[in-house]
């Protein structure tokens, strides 16, 4: 934790299916936001650094927004990953 891990919006896949928030407004905040971890907080989605140890496995919906951050260790650090679309 701490050293540069994938960071995801947790709930920011839900976005189109709340009344309240649309991916529009999302954008907007994300682009102009001064104070960012509070207005996604008020839009009851986080901030999430996804780090781990090797080994590990993490399951994710594509449609949550995430991104890459800098490593910030010494260490070398791979990820595989593995896309399934599931037809419903």
């Amino acid at each position: 934790s701490g050293g540069g891990g994938t960071l995801a919006l947790a709930g920011s896949h839900r976005v189109d299916t709340r009344p309240d928030v649309s991916s529009s407004r999302l954008r907007r905040i994300l682009r102009t936001a001064e104070d960012l971890e509070r207005q996604l907080d008020d839009l009851g989605i986080g901030i999430v650094e996804m780090s781990g140890r090797a080994g590990d496995v993490f399951l994710m919906d594509m449609r949550l927004l995430h991104t890459p951050s800098i490593n910030s260790t010494q260490q070398v650090r791979m990820m595989a990953t593995s896309r399934c679309f599931v037809d419903t």
